[in-house]
């Protein structure tokens, strides 16, 4: 029986490779430019070992194949140790020269090859070269030298690299290095065309028009050359919003693929469920925000040809492997992260039930959407958001034994600047914060779910924005309970003052209602309404004192908190996708 070797490989720091502009239109470039070559830098090396040199030594599907390639991580197979190593150099090196980055490389040793038809020898030989790849990606290789010549310019992009033309760029004329030459002139390659193009945007694209109900084609999908300066325009103050999610241990459900075939088809049902999940409520997005702005003409130059109508209203920054940074118009990014959870969870159930997978708990994602005005630096989003989803990735390990979703969100002011340290472990006092949330179900000891959060910005669609203004001081830090007995009854009395002064500012009217937009006679007073999401957004329990505060347990930490102040600071970015964008204004 011949032995199959295992040559593993992985892009050393992509989110540098990928980030390493000043432009946001160039990491579009940078990520389509890698989700090409994991699939057509393997098509070139296999026409490579096709050719008459090597004819009949490099069969692809029995002498060699692909396990997966996704995301910049590769896992490959071979029937010769020798052709494992001049492949694994080989693949370095067309990597080095198309993406102008480094591979890492694990290569069996010629001792470790295994029999392909046993399930138990490719497990161990598949932990073996992931655990050699994570050794070599942990070496410390040594720092490179920059290098400084007097007469040459560095980039103007991305500040690293010397440059090496002098061009226009979206503006004005300057000085770019070859990597940001290829990444825009790879966008550019991208938008030429919306058809016979695969990879990326494309396919996220194409999933949006798959869905036939929605009844679009690419011509309402178009990519604007400027994707912030368009999507800004679905806010009236020019907020955006950044979604950046991960799985939650989706290694655990990998390493039960027992069968080379079995990981290949799991790695490419992942991607398809993460582009179907995401497309899903983008026909909902489009509904609720086209009668609004859809015939406004998008503001930056290069695009104004095109009504907002007619683009992409959530654009794909980064789809890899199970990794992605999503931008989206800020007013429903909370429910638009809530609709593509719930669908993923759904879908991954079946795709690894498809597989024989055995599933301990569902699979989960973690989330942070950063809502920051359109002119806020994209990689200060970004990093922010790693941070609140490394957040929300503890909150979910933490109750492993029931997996669930969760969802952290964050606003931006303009005014506003974000410390880079991490928080403080939360063991005792009063929080004006309840974050993260669940994602969806009930809420419990830990937190609450975000759909509470929506749901209550519903409700309280007709409180005036005077009564929001006296509620936020409430939570202000310096005005917060010191302890549950004097300190807190002094608070609660302050509430309880402010819900009678708005009782009687208003009676039953008729009004519309937000949920369905019909003229009706609402029966409960604001005041009920305000009395009802305190104790939803709080203890949720009928009885106790105005301010329903939390008693949360998270783990080592106890303390209690109110997630109002989360939906006072979200008021503007937390519509239903359910409710129409009008009913809200």
């Amino acid at each position: 029986m011949t032995k199959h070797y295992l040559l593993a490989a992985d892009a050393d720091k992509i989110q540098d490779f990928i980030f390493r502009s000043a432009y946001l239109q160039e990491v579009i470039g940078g990520s389509h430019l890698l989700s090409r070559f994991c699939d057509e830098g393997l098509e070139a090396l296999h026409t490579h070992y096709a050719g008459a040199k090597y004819k009949g030594k490099w069969v692809k599907g029995s002498q060699w194949d692909v396990i997966i390639n996704d995301g910049g991580r590769f896992l490959l197979w071979f029937d010769d140790h020798k052709h494992t190593q001049e492949f694994g150099h080989d693949l370095v090196e067309l990597y080095r020269r198309t993406i102008e980055g480094s591979l890492t490389i694990a290569v069996a040793a010629e001792n470790e090859g295994y029999n392909p038809e046993s399930e138990d020898e490719f497990t161990a030989a598949r932990k073996k070269i992931e655990c050699r790849l994570k050794q070599a990606k942990s070496d410390t290789r040594g720092a490179k030298p920059a290098i400084h010549v007097p007469q040459m310019a560095f980039c103007a992009s991305c500040g690293i690299a010397l440059a090496l033309e002098h061009v226009p760029l979206y503006e004005n004329p300057m000085y770019l290095c070859s990597s940001c030459l290829n990444k825009g002139d790879e966008r550019d390659y991208l938008r030429r065309s919306l058809k016979n193009k695969k990879y990326f945007i494309n396919d996220f694209r194409q999933a949006i028009v798959d869905d036939k109900s929605n009844g679009f084609s690419e011509k309402h999908l178009w990519l604007p050359v400027k994707p912030v300066d368009a999507i800004s325009q679905f806010d009236p103050r020019s907020y955006v919003a950044y979604l950046i999610a991960d799985c939650n241990s989706m290694g655990g459900f990998f390493n039960q693929c027992k069968t080379r075939s079995q990981m290949r088809a799991l790695s490419e049902k992942l991607r398809a469920v993460l582009y179907h999940t995401l497309s899903k409520p983008v026909s909902l997005l489009k509904q609720r925000l086209e009668p609004k702005f859809g015939n406004q003409k998008c503001k930056a130059k290069e695009d104004r040809a095109f009504e907002l109508k007619n683009i992409l209203p959530a654009v794909p920054l980064i789809l890899g492997g199970d990794d992605i940074f999503l931008l989206l118009p800020a007013p429903y990014a909370v429910d638009f992260t809530k609709h593509f959870i719930k669908a993923f969870e759904d879908e991954m159930v079946k795709a690894l039930q498809s597989e024989e997978i055995k599933l301990d708990g569902k699979p989960t994602l973690s989330a942070a959407v950063v809502i920051c005005k359109s002119n806020y630096p994209y990689k200060l989003a970004h990093r922010h958001g790693e941070e609140l989803l490394n957040r929300a990735k503890r909150m979910a390990k933490t109750f492993a034994n029931e997996p669930r979703s969760v969802i952290d969100v964050e606003v931006i002011l303009s005014s506003e600047r974000r410390s880079t340290e991490p928080d403080e472990p939360r063991n005792s006092g009063y929080e004006s914060s309840l974050r993260p949330f669940w994602a969806n179900g009930d809420s419990n000891d830990a937190g609450i779910s975000i759909q509470n959060l929506i749901a209550a910005r519903t409700e309280l669609d007709k409180l005036p924005n005077k009564r929001l203004a006296q509620l936020r001081p409430l939570y202000y830090s310096h005005k917060l309970p010191r302890d549950k007995q004097d300190s807190l009854a002094d608070w609660n009395q302050e509430l309880e003052h402010l819900l009678g002064r708005v009782k009687r500012m208003e009676a039953p009217e008729m009004n519309t209602s937000p949920a369905s937009g019909s003229q009706q006679t609402d029966k409960d007073s604001l005041e009920t309404k305000l009395r009802r999401v305190l104790k939803t957004l709080g203890d949720g329990n009928e009885q106790g004192q105005a301010g329903h505060w939390k008693n949360v347990k998270r783990g080592p930490e106890a303390f209690d908190a109110h997630a109002l102040p989360d939906l006072l600071t979200m008021w503007d970015y937390c519509y239903d996708l359910d409710v129409p964008y009008e009913n809200y204004q």
